[in-house]
């Protein structure tokens, strides 16, 4: 009988785990890739980035320049390193793999502007950020300080306003200031500037900026903020060369509220609960109320720069509206008569002018601006009194009056700015509108009708340029603390009871059309309110919301039978 030997088996196990384990190794070592990175010279090249073209993963070179890393289904590699050109190897699993990789003597030997000399970037050992020609040429913005934006990292390019066309603030790794300015120093060509919106993106040649302390050992406590130096570009032989660069470019507001205007809102609240806001009425005495129907024209206004102290808008704004309808009643004898009768006036309106305009603004300098708007007036009126009894022997009269206006409008504006000190201004402005006659016939059709024998005549007259456009003043002062507050009052008169209405009247049996100065007043406006925002430039949406409060009261224009029409009242309150 054979036996076995305990060590034996033992001997045996280990021997086949080794078998073992060394065939898992050099599997696994078939599966990867190994190679080493050296420079021109055959020095090793430490931390260099080894990754693959297409999918994830990579490695870095140790301090003898190997890499080792698994193999995958792309066989083409990537090489960087800092002042090594890139480079796209094809690698295998096969050993002893050598890359050789080429310095960047572009990156290198790029000269940089410092201070008021040129040094190689090779030799600075500051922190510098450069954008060239190149960049600046393809970046379409109105501003210089714009291209900045996005393309240096640790500099930070804001609009200084919400306004279009203003300029930009920069500000290099953040504030260098508690209290104070915190823009940077400029440097054009060697000579300090304040700042470089006058530039065009075409007139240079570089730009960089200096973001650390060595700044401040060039330029002094100046460069506290960072500075910023710009080299423009230089004449040069040969031929002269003529060339056009033009853009333009659109914007929009980002974040704005499309808030209700107080007359939706009052016109939403009559919709939501019509029973609870079923007329507006004003008082004719202590019996009488006049149900009020102004008519609402929301205005739309635009303007921009065309050149230097040189602008322009346009619009559609509203010019007058008339909307009125009442009735009152009377005793054309006693209540105990035989023969007891009654009357009824019913008296509508119904109508206005709306007027589009273009208008030019000139700056002759800081803080005068003149303007002028050439405008175009369009609408219709149409007015109807009706007298009507109970008498049926007794014709009812109505009277109908309606005209079409089509013609031009013409002001002139002034306005004045003056700077007590770095926030706080006062702005005044006056304003004329030219009045003139309107070239527009008013018709008058007189109707009356017999109730029994159901038989109506109608008369129609007209008055040839019976229509005139009154003259306009206005006034208004608008105080500005720190761009945070706008206080602001105005006043405005239209001239109404200078210009005649066409109507129809019978006196001592005679019955004429003609102007009368007894329906328009004229029309005083006071207006005041105040806006605040907290910081209009902020990062915060609360910080740029606008608060607005405000009142307005206007005097009537026109009278209805013989009675003072509608006052304008307003009260609003809105933020956006």
């Amino acid at each position: 009988m054979k036996t076995f030997n305990k060590n034996n088996i033992g001997r045996r196990s280990l021997l086949l785990l080794i078998v073992a384990w060394l065939g898992i190794v050099c599997s696994f070592a078939q599966d990867m890739i190994q190679g080493v990175v050296v420079d021109e010279a055959g020095e090793p090249l430490v931390g260099v980035t080894v990754k693959p073209k297409v999918g994830n993963g990579g490695t870095i070179t140790d301090l003898d320049g190997v890499f080792m890393l698994p193999k995958m289904k792309n066989k083409v590699y990537v090489f960087s390193f800092i002042g090594y050109k890139t480079m796209e190897v094809r690698l295998t699993t096969q050993k002893g793999q050598r890359v050789v990789m080429l310095p960047d003597n572009k990156t290198l030997n790029e000269v940089v502007v410092v201070g008021y000399g040129n040094m190689k970037r090779s030799d600075i050992t500051g922190a510098i950020t450069s954008v060239n020609e190149q960049k600046i040429r393809n970046f379409k913005t109105g501003s210089v300080v714009e291209t900045l934006g996005g393309q240096m990292a640790g500099v930070q390019v804001t609009a200084s306003d919400g306004t279009p066309g203003t300029g930009f603030d920069i500000k290099i790794r953040g504030v260098g200031t508690v209290n104070g300015d915190s823009s940077p120093l400029y440097i054009v060509d060697g000579f300090e500037v304040s700042n470089i919106d006058y530039l065009a993106n075409s007139d240079i040649a570089s730009i960089d900026v200096l973001k650390d302390a060595s700044a401040s050992a060039i330029y002094g406590a100046r460069a506290a903020n960072g500075v910023v130096l710009v080299k423009t570009k230089s004449g040069q032989q040969g031929r002269p060369v003529v060339a056009y660069n033009g853009a333009f470019s659109l914007r929009n507001i980002t974040k704005h509220l499309d808030l209700l205007t107080p007359r939706e809102f009052v016109d939403l609240q009559m919709e939501i609960n019509p029973l609870k806001y079923a007329g507006t009425y004003f008082k004719e005495g202590k019996d009488v109320k006049k149900n009020v129907k102004n008519g609402v024209f929301d205005y739309v206004v635009a303007g921009f720069r065309v050149a230097k102290h040189v602008g322009v808008s346009f619009g559609v704004i509203p010019y007058t509206n008339i909307g009125y309808s009442y009735a009152t009643t009377g005793d054309l004898n006693s209540r105990q008569s035989a023969f007891h009768q009654t009357y009824s006036n019913t008296f509508e309106g119904k109508g206005g002018l709306h007027q589009v305009y273009l208008g030019a603004g000139w700056q002759p300098f800081n803080g005068l601006a003149i303007g002028a708007n050439i405008g175009y007036l369009w609408g219709n009126y149409t007015r109807s009194v009706i007298n009507s009894y109970s008498d049926a022997y007794v014709n009812t009269i109505s009277k109908y009056y309606s005209a079409t206006i089509n013609n031009y409008k013409l002001d002139v504006g002034l306005q004045y700015t003056a700077r007590f000190s770095k926030k706080d201004d006062l702005t005044i402005g006056l304003t004329y509108g030219l009045g003139h006659k309107l070239g527009t016939d008013p018709e008058c059709s007189i109707i009356s009708n017999n109730s029994q024998t159901n038989v109506a005549d109608t008369t129609s007259l007209k008055i040839k340029n019976g229509l005139e456009l009154p003259h306009s003043y206005g006034a208004g002062l608008m105080f500005n603390h720190n761009n945070k507050w706008n206080i602001g009052v105005d006043y405005s008169l239209m001239q109404f009871g200078k210009v005649g209405y066409p109507e129809y009247t019978v006196e001592n049996g005679f019955s004429k059309y003609a102007l009368s100065k007894q329906i328009y007043k004229d029309r005083h406006k006071f207006s005041v309110g105040a806006e605040f925002c907290p910081n209009e430039n902020g990062r915060k949406f609360v910080d740029r919301i606008f608060y607005r409060i405000g009142a307005s009261y206007a005097t009537p224009y026109y009278k209805v039978n013989g009675v003072d029409g509608p006052k304008e009242c307003w009260l609003w309150y809105t933020n956006y």
